[in-house]
């Protein structure tokens, strides 16, 4: 799937905000990484997972890597970053659990 077709996706879904959006045009490798860890918990054999414990290894990765320390990977970005993996691998939609945006913010 391109970048562009991604994107498309991702401004259809009335749960993922543009602010997500705005992000993920200039962290579009993060998005990769967090599609590449999932891919990888599907080929495990796990049915279910925690797409938090997805980003928290993606953050202690990255920050091992970083050498400035000003790598920054939002808890608010997780639940977009699910929902869209949904979105571009529906034959694993239901890898994740999802909330309403509602119970999210709260």
């Amino acid at each position: 799937m391109t970048q562009e077709q991604l994107f498309l996706l991702a401004a259809s879904h009335p749960d993922i905000p543009q602010s997500f959006l705005d992000w993920l045009t200039d962290n579009f490798p993060i998005w990769e990484r967090f599609e590449a860890e999932s891919l990888r918990v599907v080929r495990s054999g796990r049915s279910h997972y925690s797409a938090y414990t997805i980003k928290e290894f993606i953050r202690h990765e990255t920050l091992l890597q970083e050498t400035d320390g000003e790598f920054k990977l939002n808890n608010n970005l997780t639940p977009s970053l699910a929902r869209l993996f949904a979105l571009a691998h529906p034959e694993h939609a239901g890898l994740f659990e999802f909330r309403s945006v509602g119970q999210e913010a709260a």
